[in-house]
């Protein structure tokens, strides 16, 4: 989930321009946790309850951000009711097969990016400071 995790938080900067970091779950504990408050949003893709050791991974994340007031949103799969119970905020995902789950998160966390761009006023068609393409040469 990591990589859907930098994916997800490179779209939040390319659209919002706020500065947002993707990590495992597990990397919280090693300074970000200093940062967590009442102000400081946290979006948590969970995996499918089924992938236990990461999914309790996850969740021991959740209840250390939710432990300082962090208001958290979470996209989660329907099945994952221990996630819902700690979640003000979230995204219920269709159960799908794990190897599949991924993409869901990757395309519903472009999804929230994109609104929360417009909810900030900023252009979504064109965003400053990207290039359309890439050349290699």
């Amino acid at each position: 989930y990591f990589p859907i995790a930098l994916e997800a938080a490179l779209k939040m900067k390319e659209v919002t321009y706020l500065h947002v970091e993707g990590m495992p779950a597990g990397f919280l504990k090693h300074g970000t946790l200093a940062l967590v408050d009442d102000t400081m949003l946290s979006l948590f893709l969970l995996p499918p309850p089924r992938d236990t050791e990461l999914h309790a991974q996850t969740l021991s994340a959740l209840e250390e951000v939710k432990a300082r007031n962090g208001p958290i949103v979470g996209f989660l799969f329907d099945d994952d009711a221990q996630a819902r119970s700690l979640l003000e905020h979230c995204v219920e995902l269709p159960v799908v097969p794990s190897t599949v789950a991924p993409f869901l998160h990757l395309i519903f966390s472009q999804l929230f990016a994109y609104f929360a761009a417009l909810k900030l006023g900023r252009s979504i068609d064109k965003p400053r400071n990207l290039a359309k393409s890439v050349t290699v040469g």
